[in-house]
């Protein structure tokens, strides 16, 4: 939920509407975002029903946990991670997806420090500096050194500086 959040906090920065994880599981894994809320009735509660104890009084949302576990469980849904350590999850994910929401929250102020701490502990773990390895985003000289502001890279943009290059 706290990697969702940097997320979101990017993407509105930017003015931008996009899912958020409980959308994204629910949509793609066809798993519900609430669950009742179920409590214990007491012998005076007129809600009190003949064939149960219990009353479900309003709906919570589910955290990721519980979705995943509804998915798994429940729903007999077993998506399958990647089974050897040279995956695209890691080795394509990293340095373009994960990279880039480090970038852009660099650009907009809003820092993805969560995001920027698994970069370096999947770097280390593979001994490669995926921070360097989108080539797009070295290309535009938004990986190493001064990252300029997202007012200053537009302008960049505008004024056709990355065709002259």
């Amino acid at each position: 939920e706290a990697l969702d959040q940097e997320r979101l906090d990017i993407a509105k920065a930017l003015d931008i509407d996009v899912r958020t994880i409980y959308e994204h599981f629910s949509w793609s894994f066809h798993v519900p975002m609430e669950t009742p809320v179920v409590t214990e009735n007491n012998e005076n509660d007129m809600q009190q029903s003949y064939e149960s104890s219990a009353t479900i009084s309003k709906m919570r949302p589910l955290t990721v946990s519980e979705m995943n576990q509804q998915m798994h469980y429940y729903l007999e849904n077993d998506v399958l991670g990647p089974s050897s350590p040279d995956s695209r999850y890691v080795l394509e994910d990293v340095p373009y997806g994960l990279v880039l929401t480090v970038i852009l929250g660099r650009l907009v102020k809003s820092p993805a420090t969560l995001h920027e701490a698994g970069i370096k502990i999947l770097s280390a773990m593979y001994g490669r500096d995926f921070m360097v390895e989108n080539d797009l985003l070295q290309g535009l000289g938004l990986v190493e050194g001064d990252i300029p502001s997202l007012d200053k890279w537009r302008e960049m943009a505008f004024s056709g500086y990355f065709r002259d290059g």
